[in-house]
């Protein structure tokens, strides 16, 4: 196939040589540039830092302002939040019994919201999705679907106190619809 490239781009006079010259995989470098992009995240993250504050002054949101006032945000990336719903995940998701009783869990708050007359959308009845280290698009999957089901997380973590100490804050999950 590259060698077949190789023909087509020499008869469009465009100098390639298919031993030498590579093409890239575009999904590998978009993985590649989504996993930087949440490594700087966590670990660049200086609130004080005057680069970063003039790479966010012409934003639509004020971020220099975020990251210099809201130090629980700043904690929240800090801290790696992405990595934090992570481990949430792979704890829930760790057997069959909890994947059941988070089921449960989603079962319980639809019914509660109904009881209570709330008109909220209700729950789907969705497992938790973990993200692959390959696929750049599972994290954001991942995140999507922790805010989805959070509300039955929240409950889930109220029964699993062992594991209680995993949940998340509204600030984290603020930071997680952001990123």
């Amino acid at each position: 196939m590259l060698m077949h490239l190789a023909d087509q781009l020499r008869k469009s006079g465009i100098a390639f040589e298919d031993k030498t010259q590579w093409i890239r995989c575009f999904p590998h470098v978009v993985n590649i540039a989504v996993k930087a992009g949440l490594k700087q995240l966590t670990e660049l993250l200086n609130p004080e830092d005057e680069d970063l504050l003039e790479f966010f002054a012409d934003k639509d949101i004020d971020w220099a302002k975020v990251l210099t006032e809201d130090t629980a945000y700043v904690e929240s990336l800090q801290t790696d939040v992405v990595a934090r719903c992570h481990s949430l995940v792979k704890a829930i998701r760790g057997s069959g019994q909890r994947r059941d009783d988070l089921g449960a869990s989603i079962t319980h708050v639809n019914a509660e919201s109904a009881a209570l007359g709330l008109e909220v959308d209700p729950i789907p009845d969705y497992a938790l999705l973990r993200d692959v280290d390959t696929h750049w698009s599972s994290t954001f999957l991942m995140i999507d679907r922790m805010l989805q089901l959070y509300p039955a997380v929240e409950h889930y973590l109220s029964v699993h106190t062992e594991i209680k100490h995993s949940g998340l804050s509204e600030k984290d999950l603020k930071v997680l619809a952001d990123i």
